[in-house]
């Protein structure tokens, strides 16, 4: 299954070319992934949710093999995913967002709730410009994987950023950094990352998010270095029917650390939405 995790699809819309791939059988998900990362970075998910599921991951426009004009604001990500949704034929599907994905998964919910059967929201917040900071200790490995000239220095500050440093000393050497080079490889130009940054920073959700009906799932990191793990309770907290789930020992990279049930959390969550 890991060798089919392409984007094999296009999906044409106004503002570029999304690539999208596709895979399993039966109620629909969106895996809506976060900055400056590859769609396939799902991969975790998308080998254990298809045996139940139909998955689709995509490219955000300007990065990996997507291509046109990127998102400026939540309400443009929120048009490319609606035009995904379109081009497939799907009324609505279970939406799944990590970090910058779940700002977008809640803004889809919000202005399209007749289109989300569930929500997940993994290591993400509400908004506002302070809760877009990072802690304290991973502003300087956000910088660097920002600024850093080389590939091995921006690899070598990812791994810092989105691993908590006890889970790094257990796994064998290398192993994290052929991940992230396929995930997060080629860098995305820089008016993209400026374009998404400006996104994160204008998106704000929290007055609107109490009268969302949409049955959510907040995932929270404890040991999360670029978003805050207490703005992911301050997001369960504004919402109405919400399971909130907390895992220790884990990091923003949650969905790359397979010592962390985080798809089984997933799967159990959809089903549920689902058949309740």
């Amino acid at each position: 299954m890991t060798e089919q995790i392409t984007l094999s699809h296009r999906c044409l819309l106004p503002h570029g070319e999304l690539r999208y791939g596709m895979a399993g059988e039966g109620p629909p998900v969106l895996l809506i992934m976060g900055f400056m990362a590859r769609g396939s970075a799902w991969r975790d998910q998308i080998v254990g949710l298809t045996s139940s599921h139909q998955v689709v991951w995509f490219d955000h426009i300007g990065v990996g093999e997507s291509s046109g004009k990127p998102a400026r604001s939540m309400s443009t990500f929120v048009e490319h995913c609606e035009g995904l949704l379109d081009h497939l034929e799907w009324a609505s599907a279970h939406v799944v967002g990590i970090s910058m994905g779940g700002m977008i998964a809640q803004e889809l919910a919000l202005r399209h709730t007749h289109r989300v059967k569930s929500l997940s929201l993994i290591v993400t917040h509400a908004g506002g410009v302070f809760t877009a900071l990072p802690p304290l200790r991973g502003i300087p490995y956000f910088l660097s994987a920002q600024l850093a000239l080389s590939p091995h220095r921006r690899l070598a500050a990812l791994k810092r950023l989105l691993v908590p440093e006890r889970v790094l000393k257990t796994l064998p050497p290398g192993s994290v950094e052929g991940r992230l080079k396929e995930d997060f490889t080629p860098k995305p130009p820089l008016r993209v990352r400026l374009s998404h940054i400006l996104a994160v920073l204008r998106h704000h959700t929290q007055h609107r998010l109490p009268s969302l009906t949409t049955q959510t799932l907040v995932v929270q990191a404890q040991e999360d270095l670029l978003i805050s793990p207490r703005h992911s309770q301050q997001l369960a907290d504004l919402l109405p029917h919400v399971h909130f789930v907390s895992f220790a020992d884990a990091g923003h990279g949650i969905i790359r650390q397979r010592n962390i049930p985080l798809t089984d959390t997933l799967r159990d969550h959809l089903i549920k939405a689902h058949t309740g």
